[in-house]
């Protein structure tokens, strides 16, 4: 079984300076890029589940991990970090017109990249939404786009071969449903119950000895009218500073509280 997990490479929210926003878009050039932490909820169910189907009569698992990613060259190192846990191999997808592409378009990359390199594909695993633009509606666009299945906000999965379906766990307001999926399908997942595995060294080394594939968006088929944004982009900008906050001393306690209740006042908070 093939099973395919979409992963966003995504700047590091904790290391985005605000310097970096100057263009008013999402820098690609001199910034750490971390993994979608909603992916590698994904990608935890997806190695799991190549876990529990085992191995075939000659030692070969009867399941492959293959992640797809849409995004600049540079994030290479980072995607590394899926090779080093479990991932079988990595397709990055690099195309200049990427960087002017909205969720449609970025859904249609996608399609057209599991089309090329793993058509027999069943399942697809993801991110509910990511940190950056956290739309949330990327793998809905890609389930439609190759007519698949699609279920989003889930927790956990497994796997039902015999009925060609897997069981879902999915997470509502307030509480938990069970559904069973027929595959073909896209699943979209939020925070699991279950840990993320980390990287031994012989992972890591694996890792740092398997190529990254890069393809552009001739090569999955595309042109660059399938990337082209049919929305307006949002300018990024950084956060105003927040404007110092305002001290109250004072030696008679009646005296600072009469203060701050003025202060309060004139903020028009009382």
């Amino acid at each position: 079984m093939h099973i395919v997990v979409f992963v966003k490479p995504v700047v590091d929210p904790a290391r985005l300076r605000a310097e970096s926003l100057t263009s008013g878009r999402m820098p690609v050039d001199g910034v750490d890029w971390a993994l979608n932490p909603y992916d590698e909820y994904a990608l935890e169910a997806a190695l799991r589940m190549k876990d529990s189907l085992g191995l075939n009569g000659e030692g070969v698992s009867k399941a492959r991990v293959s992640v797809i990613a849409a995004g600049a060259e540079n994030a290479r190192e980072t995607l590394k970090k899926t090779l080093a846990v479990g991932a079988d191999d990595v397709t990055l997808l690099c195309d200049p017109a990427l960087t002017q592409a909205d969720s449609a378009g970025i859904a249609r990359a996608l399609a057209a990249v599991v089309t090329a390199i793993a058509p027999e594909t069943m399942l697809i695993l993801c991110g509910n939404l990511s940190l950056d633009a956290a739309q949330g509606v990327t793998a809905a666009m890609v389930a439609q786009t190759l007519n698949f299945g699609f279920m989003d906000a889930c927790k956990a999965l497994t796997l039902n071969p015999q009925e060609n379906s897997a069981h879902l766990t999915r997470q509502t307001r307030g509480a938990l449903e069970t559904w069973e999926q027929a595959l073909p399908a896209v699943v979209a997942f939020i925070k699991g119950d279950h840990d993320l595995r980390t990287a031994n060294i012989k992972g890591v080394m694996r890792a740092n000895k398997t190529p990254i594939r890069l393809i552009n968006a001739s090569e999955a088929g595309l042109n660059p009218a399938d990337l082209a944004s049919q929305l307006p982009q949002a300018t990024l900008r950084a956060r105003a500073a927040k404007a110092p906050g305002v001290t109250i001393i004072g030696e008679d306690p009646h005296e600072a509280a009469a203060r701050i209740k003025a202060f309060l006042k004139a903020e028009k908070i009382l």
